[in-house]
């Protein structure tokens, strides 16, 4: 699969009021790669709601994918899923071959590419960012759930020009994602431009704001503060936009 599989859609320009300043027209685009330092952060919910807010605003497609089909999360949240994954459109690619169909169409949204729960197939890591050099080919924005950090993302931090990282406001979430900077399972501090989004869990969180600040001061652009939202908890996934509006645009300001 090259480029050309991806050839680029027009969308229809969304109504003002909707409208987070997320439009992408521009070809080759970019890559943003929402991934988790800790479960629980909202990383597919965040990553959906970018796509869509962009799709809904961009004259380019928009591409939602994710790193890995084997729990099937973004599909589940989608209501929909694609014949292939990611990781199976690389292998695909790699063979010469091209799908017929690469990605499924979200209604007024992004294109998909994200398949049923299954066990995904061992890739190269430089076919898998080939593939999606190809996607940025042909969309004007890419977002990627890369659930959380595994050590499985280096394709994908290799392709992206924004890394937003997640994670609940809790003790446990910020003493993990301590390690996890210390680690070599993330990039370099600085190669890339990165945000943190720190979703509370509780109506009060527990960790301190000045605690996440630290957290984040030494690598990241922003800290965006996500206040709990009963309606989002419960998956009421229109209170989206306006629950992350804040992230949304901080996301805009860094890849405008």
């Amino acid at each position: 699969m090259g480029a050309q599989a991806l050839a680029p859609r027009k969308h229809k320009t969304s109504d003002p009021e909707d409208d987070l300043g997320l439009c992408f027209e521009a070809l080759p685009g970019r890559l943003a790669a929402v991934c988790g330092l800790a479960g629980g952060a909202g990383t597919t919910t965040l990553a959906v709601a970018l796509a869509q807010a962009a799709a809904r605003s961009s004259s380019a497609a928009v591409l939602l994918t994710e790193t890995g089909s084997q729990p099937g999360g973004l599909a589940t949240v989608c209501g929909t899923a694609s014949p292939l994954s990611l990781a199976e459109l690389a292998q695909a690619a790699a063979a010469g071959q091209r799908p017929e169909r690469p990605f499924a169409q979200l209604q007024a949204g992004p294109r998909l590419v994200a398949a049923p729960p299954r066990q995904s197939p061992d890739v190269d890591e430089h076919q898998l960012a080939g593939v999606l050099g190809d996607a940025k080919l042909a969309h004007g924005l890419v977002v990627v759930d890369c659930a959380t950090v595994s050590g499985t993302q280096h394709p994908v931090f290799a392709q992206a020009d924004l890394i937003v990282w997640t994670l609940p406001a809790t003790p446990a979430a910020v003493a993990r994602a301590q390690v996890l900077f210390a680690s070599p399972l993330v990039p370099r501090a600085g190669r890339v431009a990165e945000l943190m989004v720190a979703g509370a869990l509780l109506e009060k969180p527990k960790t301190p704001v000045k605690a996440l600040r630290r957290l984040a001061e030494h690598r990241c652009d922003q800290l965006v503060l996500i206040p709990r939202d009963h309606q989002v908890a419960h998956g009421h996934s229109e209170r989206w936009p306006a629950a992350y509006a804040e992230a949304l645009q901080a996301i805009t300001r860094v890849l405008a």
